[in-house]
């Protein structure tokens, strides 16, 4: 089973009220996917790539994995066995709710660039609405959008089995979440620093331990 690295919740920018990472809730979702991934989980998957979950999906060898509808898509086209077999549903609901990590992408101008004007009005272009609702027909269910604007879009319910992955549009959460979206939260993701915390546990640390490890790296992105 894959997992994506989620988002490094933190009350503010600048640590006003401390890591709220650092509390019991971690302690025990630790635990817990500690104890999943050894009584569950593929015990090979730390050496997975990206793709590895759809290829061990499709071939049998896991039942089921957290994952966009990639997988869904290849086997409507190469597997149909499997295809008329599969569904997607929400994740598990925890104590705090549900929640899901929600991919940030941003377009750029850069300042050297000597098509500024012309870049800039093409980024106005292909996000107005017009353009992009055909974008993301053409997804078919497979981009997600920030805004709750698109959720009730039919892309997402002509097929009942996509359906279920328009959830995030509603309980994603950005980077930094509940803190604002900054280069400093960017950078916790990019470091992997809850899925290395995550992943020290399943390796023998304890989880006092791996938490501890995980909140120092924190503390020296949001205090440098």
């Amino acid at each position: 089973m894959a997992r994506r690295p989620p988002c490094v919740p933190l009350d503010g920018d600048e640590l006003p009220g401390g890591l709220a990472l650092d509390k019991k809730g971690t302690l025990e979702a630790i635990k817990l996917n500690t104890a999943l991934w050894k009584e569950c989980l593929d015990q090979g998957g730390l050496s997975w790539d990206d793709s590895s979950n759809n290829r061990a999906f499709l071939a049998g060898s896991i039942s089921i994995t957290t994952n966009g509808a990639s997988i869904y898509f290849t086997a409507r086209d190469k597997f149909p066995d499997i295809y008329k077999m599969m569904n997607h549903a929400p994740h598990p609901r925890g104590p705090a709710g549900r929640f899901y990590h929600l991919p940030v992408h941003s377009s750029l101008v850069m300042k050297h660039s000597k098509n500024q004007k012309l870049a800039k009005e093409f980024i106005r272009y292909y996000m107005d609405k017009e353009q992009y609702t055909k974008w993301f027909d053409v997804m078919g269910g497979y981009g997600l959008m920030p805004t709750k604007m698109w959720y009730d879009h039919p892309a997402w319910t002509r097929d009942p089995k996509l359906t279920p992955c328009r959830d995030p549009i509603k309980d994603a959460r950005a980077p930094g979440y509940a803190g604002p979206p900054s280069r400093k939260a960017s950078e916790a993701l990019t470091k992997y620093i809850i899925l290395d915390m995550l992943v020290k546990a399943i390796q023998g640390a304890t989880p006092e331990d791996a938490l501890k490890w995980a909140a120092d790296e924190l503390k020296k992105i949001y205090s440098a």
